[in-house]
């Protein structure tokens, strides 16, 4: 698995356990991503899957910089 997909994983995953998007909305995010090639957040953020806040707030605790 490449590094990008992993970091992908990690981004879904932590959406999904924070209850902010479903299983469903990361498959469809992840199908979107390969075919158009845009960034995992950005997809779920257009797709309406996520707010753009909600998104921030969850990298901001991820990556433990402040937002």
């Amino acid at each position: 698995m490449a590094s990008a997909d992993i970091e992908h994983d990690q981004l879904g995953e932590s959406l999904i356990r924070e209850n902010m998007i479903s299983k469903e909305d990361l498959e469809r995010a992840l199908t979107e991503q390969i075919q158009y090639g845009a960034r995992l957040g950005f997809t779920l953020v257009a797709s309406g899957a996520v707010a753009e806040a909600d998104l921030t707030r969850n990298l901001s605790r991820q990556f433990r910089c402040p937002a």
